[in-house]
């Protein structure tokens, strides 16, 4: 289940075109952050779980980043990291 709900913080689908590296956070319950992609991760459009794009990242110092926020403290109480990862290639 996809629930986007006044406890979301953060909600990246990574929708966008193939390649870019920027990626706009659609969550309902905190600030609009945009998140800006290091070393060569990006968005693919060739493998995709829901959406129109998927983060790509090849293993090699890739990621993405936005300012700190009030929003990324986590405090005392309950909370939930939830995602999907598709792995390719040997481990």
């Amino acid at each position: 289940m996809n629930q986007n709900d006044s406890f979301t913080k953060i909600l990246l689908h990574f929708n966008g075109t193939n390649g870019s590296t920027t990626a706009t956070d659609s969550n309902i319950g905190g600030a609009a952050h945009t998140w800006t992609a290091g070393g060569n991760a990006q968005l693919n459009t060739a493998t995709v779980k829901f959406g129109s794009a998927a983060g790509l990242f090849d293993g090699a110092g890739d990621y993405f980043t936005t300012p700190d926020h009030t929003d990324f403290t986590l405090g005392s109480g309950n909370w939930t990291v939830d995602f999907w990862f598709n792995a390719s290639g040997s481990f």
